[in-house]
Parts: structure tokens; sequence; C-alpha cells
């Protein structure tokens, strides 16, 4: 008898443990930021160095997730996440030994590659767990689960900050890493893969080089040391230049073995609707929450940093919160374009215009709007990645799940990129706060009718798709 009507692949355990194995590249990221003061005790650093040692976490994890998603596909879903929590942890625990910043740099960016393979295999796991009736409902958990981890980084960096030494956030990681891994292969089942005699394509080396170089070469040039710099703006446009010759030659190759997406993904409108909507609103927020943060601090001042802090709780419980619910919406469709412009609305205008209240018709920026503000935005935030990743996750067969949560987690991570760099870049040449705002809001702004667009679009294509992604996903099941 089986255990769920659709026969899921996992069921509630596999979910959980989905959700708290993404856990880890989150708190980790998290952690780092508490660490920061005695970083640069240990290391003699200048705080402008701070911004490599973050950089060289978040530069894999942006340029990597679409390839290790693809690898994952091809190869299974445990055996990639296996890899990644062997990497994540070694390299946290050379962190831990690193005698030079430049060491610590290198073994970050090692932690940041097995991010990168973790991110695209947990939710692939989730989606499945629960079956196609209930995907949305799952992939709302999975997002609630990541918030939730989002609001313990900073717990336990302080824990561990206060009665050990540094090295020991990193250090932590071996037993969170341990306990992700074992969770994980007991509570996921493994899925049938392409083998080479049943016609598994070969990795394409020329393709996955390309798209890493691409990414990465952009990313790397929207951080610190390269934005605003000559080399930087070289290295931009190589990397759309090399994105987009990626991009023809994946459209236009018919060979199997040759591509990585292929051109049917790429064709996807489902697929682009969702990555950009997640890059759009990530690209806004970025901006728009720095800049609330940045005026609160300097209101409070730079002994009130742990206070200043506290203002990103509330939206990451509404996040945490409303995930669940927004899922099973979107699962349901019902009035999804509706409350997809209502969450759009809220994420684009309603928090710009709360910063402003806050930066301009009050003395000094209030701490209550602006955690009033973030809120809001996490609220707008829960019901756009959640509509966004049920209707990337739908539009594609079982077989290519991978690919739709490498592609959304890629999108996520350079549009935060692309927010932090058009608010820096605002302050830098303005040398003016209230100015950056303005540029956050336009971008925020911009954001708004491309998100309404997706919405309403995509109520009628995961309509469209979603019978022959529950066929194929039984097809798969009765094949195994």
């Amino acid at each position: 008898m089986k255990k769920h009507p659709d026969d899921a692949l996992g069921g509630w355990p596999a979910l959980v443990v989905s959700g708290f194995a993404v856990s880890l590249v989150l708190i980790d990221g998290f952690m780092i930021s508490i660490a920061t003061p005695h970083l640069l005790e240990a290391f003699q650093m200048k705080p402008e160095h701070m911004g490599w040692i973050i950089g060289a976490y978040v530069l894999p994890l942006a340029a990597l997730p679409l390839i290790f998603g693809a690898l994952g596909d091809r190869y299974g879903v445990r055996r990639l996440f296996s890899c990644g929590v062997v990497l994540l942890v070694a390299g946290a625990l050379l962190c831990a030994t690193a005698d030079t910043m430049y060491q610590l740099i290198l073994w970050r960016f090692l932690q940041g590659c097995g991010a990168a393979l973790i991110s695209p295999q947990t939710l692939n796991a989730a989606a499945t767990a629960l079956g196609a009736s209930r995907r949305g409902l799952a992939i709302g958990v999975w997002g609630a689960l990541s918030a939730a981890a989002m609001l313990l980084g900073p717990i336990i960096g302080g824990l561990v900050l206060s009665y050990l030494d540094w090295r020991w956030i990193f250090l932590v990681n071996l037993p969170l890493g341990l306990l992700a891994l074992s969770g994980f292969l007991v509570a996921v089942p493994k899925r049938p893969v392409p083998t080479v005699a049943t016609g598994r394509p070969a990795l394409p080396i020329a393709s996955a080089l390309m798209l890493a170089t691409g990414a990465g070469l952009i990313v790397a040039a929207l951080g610190p040391g390269f934005r605003g710099e000559p080399i930087g703006a070289a290295g931009l446009a190589a990397g759309v230049a090399i994105l987009a010759f990626w991009y023809r030659r994946e459209r236009r190759d018919q060979s199997v073995a040759a591509f990585l997406v292929g051109p049917d993904i790429l064709a996807n409108r489902s697929i682009a609707r969702a990555c950009l909507a997640v890059f759009a609103m990530n690209a806004s927020s970025a901006g728009t929450v720095a800049v609330i943060s940045l005026a609160v601090m300097q209101a409070q001042g730079a002994a009130n940093a742990a206070l200043t802090s506290w203002i990103f709780v509330p939206g990451m419980v509404m996040v945490a919160a409303l995930m669940p619910y927004a899922g099973s919406l979107a699962q349901r469709r019902t009035n999804l374009s509706r409350f997809g412009l209502i969450a759009a609305v809220m994420t684009a205008i309603i928090t710009p215009a709360l910063t402003g209240a806050a930066l301009f018709a009050l003395p000094q920026p209030s701490f209550a709007i602006a955690a009033a503000a973030i809120a809001l935005q996490g609220t707008g935030a829960a019901f756009v990645l959640s509509y966004a990743t049920f209707g990337a996750i739908i539009s594609v067969a079982p077989k290519d799940a991978g690919l739709a949560s490498g592609s959304l987690s890629m999108s996520r991570n350079i549009g935060t990129a692309v927010g932090a760099a058009t608010l820096t870049g605002s302050i830098a040449v303005t040398g003016s706060l209230h100015l950056a705002f303005v540029a956050s809001l336009c971008l925020a702004t911009l954001a708004l009718p491309f998100l309404r667009q997706y919405l309403q679009r995509t109520a009628a294509a995961a309509s469209s798709v979603s019978v022959q992604t529950n066929a194929g996903l039984d097809t798969d099941r009765a094949r195994s």
C-alpha cells in the first residue's frame, strides 16, 4: 500500500531534512557576518578586506548552481549533495586552521563550491518529497525552513563567539554537516538516473566552463575591489558577452552530448519568467533593505549595530510563516494573479515608500517604521518566491528538476549582487544615502511591471504543463 496517493519520494522526513540541509548554506553565510570584528582583529585586516572573504563564498554560489543542478539530474541528487557537504565541511575545517587572510579567502571559495552543490539538490528533493498534488506546500515549507535558518545564523554565531574562539564559527559546520548528510541519505530515497547504457548525456565540459566563466566574471565585477574600476567594467562586459555566446550555442546546438541545458529548457518561458521575477525581486530588495539598515545604523550609532540587526527579524518571520500558505495557494492557482500582484506591490512599492518615510519625513530614521517596512518586504517575498519556484518546477519534466532549481538559485544570487552594486555604486558616486534610496526605488519600481506580467501568465502556463509533468513523474516512478 502506498504511503501517499501520488507515491511521494520520502514524505515529510525528506522534506524536513532538505530544508535543514539548505540551512547549512545560509547559516554559514550569516555566521561570518557576525564574526567580522573577530576576523579583522585575528588577521590584522582592513574592513574592506572582509568583502573578499564574503565574496569568495558568494562567487561560486552565484556562478555554479545551474551547472551542479544539471549534474544532479545526470548523476543523482544524493551523490551531488554528498559531494557538496564534503566540500563545505572540508573548507570549514581548513578555514579554522587558516593562518593568513589569503588562506582564509581560498578556503572560503572551497566552501562556496560546496554550498553551490548543496542548494539545488535540496530544492530538487523537496519538490518531490510530498508528491505532485502537494508540491506547492512542499516548496513553501522548504522556503520557510530556509528563512528560519537566516534567523538561526546570527544567533548561533553570537553564542559561539560569546564563549569560544572565532575558529569555532567554522568548526560548528562539522557536526551540522554530518547530521545533514546522514539525514539526507536516510530520508531521501534513491531515484533512477540515466546511465551510459541507457543514454546518459556526456558531461559538456565546454558549455559548463563558458557558463561558469561568464557568470563568475559578472559577479566578480560587481563585487568589492572591482566595482567601479575599469577592470571591473571590462570583466562585466566580457561576462555578458560570454553568456550571450553560451546562450546562442545552447539554443542552436542539436547534439545532446554538447549542451548543458539544451534548447528545450532555454525556450521554456515559465522558467525564464520565474528566474527573471526572482532576479528582479532580489535586485530591488537588496538595495532597499540595505538602505533601511544603513539609515537606522547611522541614526543609532555604530555601538548599536547589534540592535540594528533586529530590524531584519520581522521580515524573516513573515517569510517563514507565509511561504507554506503561499505555496499551497500557488498549487491551487486560486486568484493567482490578484494575490501575486499584491505581493509584487508590497515588495516593489510599499517597502521603498516606507523607507522614504523613515529617511525623509522624520527627523531621524524610525526603528519601528524600518522594521515594518522589512516585514512587508518579507510578506511580498514569501508570495513571489513561492509562485516563481512552483511555476519553474512544474514546467519541466522530473528529469530536469535540477536544472530548474539551479536556474532559480543562480538568478537569486546574481540579482542580489546587482542590487547591492546599485546601492553601493549610488553611494560612491553621489555620496548621499538619500540619493542611493532613490536609485533603489527606481530599480524596485522597474521590477513591478515584470512581476505583474509574470504572475498573470504563470497561472495559464502552470495549468498547461502540470498534467504533463505529473504524468511524466508517474512514468519515471513506474520505471523505478
